[in-house]
């Protein structure tokens, strides 16, 4: 096997593009959650599930997912953010509700989804395990949630590798990460002032602790 025949072009230039504009970061986000499609299919049936997407930010894997057949139900907390994925979204032709919303209180009755996915988004939560437990409440009994996130000992896990990409610099004392990155210049719509408010906005979620968290929210693991 070649490395040719693993890596998908129009990806790799998707990634590469993401921060020149909000639409180049939408289309990256569809193409990203286009790939997690035969993924996600093993575990429901991507043609009639109702979906729950938590933190959705701009809606781009919220369109993706509604595309594939999905009922989509895109919560952010970022107004202005959700305006602009639905703007996206009927521009692609795809259906998908976006609320305004907290992921602690879910506005939405017991047992209403059939999968729930949470993709870069439990580590800036304030409190996980209070999120977790609403994403309990809300799945049905035979449905399943998908989290993905960096652990914050991961030697990339500070967001800010378009800025700096040095293993573990992110666990330097705060000053020291706030001068280099205000030192950069900025690259595309994340100014470096943007990157240290994502930064500090971490939790510092292990895996460890999640997993903990997971549990005494009721979750088993496959």
């Amino acid at each position: 096997m070649s490395i040719e025949s693993v890596i998908d072009p129009d990806y790799v230039e998707a990634i590469d593009a993401r921060l020149n504009s909000y639409t180049a970061y939408v289309e990256y986000q569809i193409k990203e959650a286009r790939r997690a499609l035969p993924f996600l299919s093993r575990f429901f049936d991507i043609q009639s599930a109702r979906v729950l997407e938590l933190g959705a930010g701009r809606g781009g894997k919220g369109i993706a997912y509604a595309l594939a057949g999905m009922r989509v139900t895109s919560l952010d907390i970022d107004q202005l953010a959700l305006a602009l994925g639905a703007q996206t979204a009927e521009e692609h032709g795809a259906r998908v509700d976006f609320l305004v919303s907290d992921g602690m209180f879910l506005p939405f009755p017991t047992e209403s989804f059939d999968a729930i996915l949470l993709d870069s988004v439990i580590e800036h939560v304030r409190d996980p395990l209070a999120v977790l437990r609403e994403c309990a409440r809300v799945l049905k009994p035979d449905g399943i949630v998908f989290v993905v996130f960096p652990p914050f000992y991961g030697p990339l896990s500070g967001h800010i590798d378009d800025y700096v990409q040095i293993p573990w610099f992110h666990l330097l004392p705060r000053d020291w990460v706030k001068r280099k990155l205000l030192a950069r210049a900025p690259i595309g719509i994340l100014s470096p002032r943007q990157a240290f408010e994502v930064f500090t906005s971490l939790n510092r979620l292990t895996l460890f602790s999640f997993r903990r968290f997971a549990r005494r929210a009721g979750f088993k693991f496959e």
